[in-house]
């Protein structure tokens, strides 16, 4: 009888310790001086039927080798002034009619035909540093741009880029939590503003959900589920009447509590962006793709096509036994130890 009730008293005393760590809200931990490198990838495959000329296909990626440094901070409230640079940018986009180029910053070589019209915006974006204020939560709040960076941006024909889109940026390697302690299943949705060329003001909305804790190298990381929603809400600055039907959209973010980072992003979505242009409608069929991962300092990633063919995710230990608030490798805490 004693021992059953010792057995008794540990199992309360584990179901606690993994309660209590869930009831901590999630935040990003920062200190003056800090670094942090994320790779983001983004392809994009585009199928535009162009009417009597027929569909034109496209097909592009972009690499971004990224450095967030903090400047500043933490303030009394937590909030922290980061510096984000580019340290290298590799494009390569398909298209017809020799419209397809290769673009790599580190290439000695002058960037030539198309390739050229894009280098201006990938070498000011290296060459300036811009400053972002980041919330303990999260959020961005405030994206500082250089008088030099401003001024490169608008020199880029059809605003290629803008302040907006580089807030956007950031945000997409910033994931925002809600204030209060999370437990499984629960979701939020966070809505921006986006400025984009032509297209005018647009509507991002992202939804996450919590799906419970993950092993994952050696590391409890906490495991969401995001989904996308877009959406043209018009204005002087459209130049085209535009509506936006998302199909699908889903991915998997995984965020380290402990060191109050994230340690990977992928995004799926697709879509059908539908252009008038006067009685004609150009119906264009996007699928999306974005991935970001933290890179280590003394790490040179890969970069490209076929970086993202050679690099796979990061496996996922066998599972072992857990200590209290651990769990094992794709075992999801149940709701009743999380509530």
């Amino acid at each position: 009888m004693h021992h059953s009730s010792a057995t008794l008293r540990l199992g309360a005393i584990l179901v606690f310790a993994s309660q209590a760590l869930a009831e901590e809200p999630l935040v990003w931990k920062w200190a003056e001086g800090d670094t942090t490198r994320y790779l983001m990838t983004q392809s994009m495959e585009m199928a535009m039927n162009a009417g009597p000329a027929g569909q034109i296909n496209t097909t592009s990626e972009t690499a971004t080798l990224m450095r967030w440094t903090v400047d500043s901070g933490p303030d009394e409230s937590g909030a922290c002034r980061l510096r984000q640079g580019v340290e290298r940018v590799v494009m390569q986009s398909v298209a017809p009619m020799g419209q397809g180029f290769n673009y790599d910053s580190d290439d000695g070589d002058p960037p030539a035909g198309m390739a050229a019209l894009v280098a201006p915006m990938f070498e000011a974006m290296i060459e300036n540093d811009f400053l972002a204020t980041m919330l303990p939560n999260g959020k961005i709040t405030d994206v500082e741009l250089s008088d030099e960076l401003a001024q490169a941006f608008d020199r880029l024909p059809g605003g290629a880029m803008s302040s907006d889109m580089v807030k956007q940026m950031s945000q997409q390697g910033a994931m925002q939590f809600p204030n209060e302690p999370l437990v499984l299943n629960d979701h939020w949705t966070i809505t921006n503003e986006v400025q984009a060329p032509q297209m005018g003001p647009m509507k991002v909305a992202t939804t996450y959900t919590y799906k419970g804790p993950r092993r994952v190298d050696g590391r409890r990381l906490e495991v969401f589920a995001p989904s996308i929603e877009m959406e043209s809400t018009g204005g002087e600055d459209q130049q085209f009447d535009v509506t936006i039907k998302t199909k699908s959209s889903d991915g998997e973010i995984l965020f380290d509590a402990e060191l109050g980072r994230l340690v990977s992003s992928k995004v799926s979505q697709e879509m059908d962006v539908i252009v008038k242009v006067g009685d004609r409608e150009i119906v264009n069929q996007i699928v999306q793709n974005i991935e970001l991962r933290s890179v280590a300092e003394d790490e040179t990633p890969e970069m490209g096509i076929q970086a993202s063919v050679e690099e796979g995710p990061a496996e996922e230990e066998p599972a072992a036994p857990a200590s209290a608030g651990e769990v094992p490798a794709d075992e999801t805490l149940e709701p009743a130890a999380v509530e």
